[in-house]
């Protein structure tokens, strides 16, 4: 509905108004505030201006109950800010004087209905925001079905698992491992690279290479592991934290080049939980076994380590 449509409405809503009630018109004389009741506790409705049309309803010693013909407001003001305030000439058997409205008054009607428009437009677009959050709308302000393609949009994680990276997209990652030897209780640094196999992420091709930090200072007791194999993640391409095992083979080398057996064959199953931060970085914990053989004898470890690695 249109500002003039609404204007005209609340003329000829005054002018019903004045019909069924025979009122005096008076005019403001002064600025005067429209309270709620008389007395010191009264609460402030409006602000009267010169030259405001009001109705007076009725006298009540210094007070004068009067109503604004373009908003329907009624409230009291003192008769003092009043044209024709005395008990004599408010003579509510009399005719009145007309109903009309100052430039002013229309200027406050013209507000008004703009303050309530932009309310009006306000809400629709809170509701409208609503509505597309829901899915329940569209432009035509039909319902929308609820398809399995929008309920598993809605039920989509707040950023991607592994498998919607990319379609065909096989990624590589880069780690950093950390950790310690669980019976040797030498601490270890290494790096490791893997590249996934499939674009669910579910199989991935893995090289390690750890420092082992030895009890002994400087190089005497230190090695390097080094291994190479499979980890099998579980369901990445649904949830963001899943668990993996892995299985690995390789050798132990000891830096000491005095000894006479150096190296060692390594196998190393594993079982851990990896974290996706993002489709970038994860974050990761791990428990592998280590069983060595080196001259016919097997020598049992386990190692507990925490990685970081990144895609690429």
């Amino acid at each position: 509905m249109h500002r003039s449509a609404i204007v005209l409405l609340l003329l000829t809503m005054s002018a019903c108004s004045f019909g069924m009630v025979i009122a005096q018109t008076s005019i403001v004389r002064g600025e005067a505030s429209l309270m709620d009741q008389t007395g010191s506790q009264a609460v402030v409705l409006d602000v009267l201006t010169p030259g405001m049309n009001v109705e007076v309803l009725s006298v009540q010693g210094n007070w004068a109950r009067v109503r604004i013909p373009a908003t329907s407001e009624v409230g009291w003001v003192q008769t003092s800010a009043l044209a024709r305030a005395d008990a004599t000439e408010l003579d509510l058997q009399g005719q009145g004087a007309g109903i009309g409205m100052t430039g002013k008054e229309l200027e406050r009607v013209d507000g008004r209905v703009e303050t309530m428009g932009g309310g009006l437009r306000a809400i629709e677009r809170r509701v409208d925001s609503l509505l597309a959050r829901l899915g329940v709308g569209d432009e035509d302000g039909r319902e929308q079905e609820q398809t399995p393609a929008r309920m598993e949009q809605a039920q989509q994680p707040a950023y991607p698992p592994f498998a919607m990276a990319g379609p065909g997209r096989l990624r590589w990652q880069n780690r950093f491992v950390m950790g310690t030897y669980l019976r040797g209780g030498q601490n270890y640094y290494g790096l490791e690279l893997s590249r996934a196999l499939d674009e669910s992420g579910r199989s991935l091709l893995v090289g390690r290479a750890q420092y082992g930090l030895g009890e002994m200072g400087g190089k005497v007791d230190d090695f390097i592991d080094w291994t190479v194999g499979m980890d099998f993640n579980l369901s990445p391409e649904t949830y963001v934290i899943y668990p993996y095992v892995g299985a690995h083979f390789g050798m132990r080398n000891l830096l000491e080049n005095t000894l006479p057996n150096r190296n060692s064959f390594i196998v190393a199953p594993s079982l851990g939980v990896r974290a996706e931060l993002g489709s970038i970085f994860t974050l990761g914990v791990e428990l592998r076994g280590l069983f060595r053989f080196e001259s016919g004898r097997r020598r049992d470890d386990g190692i507990v380590g925490f990685n970081c690695g990144y895609s690429w």
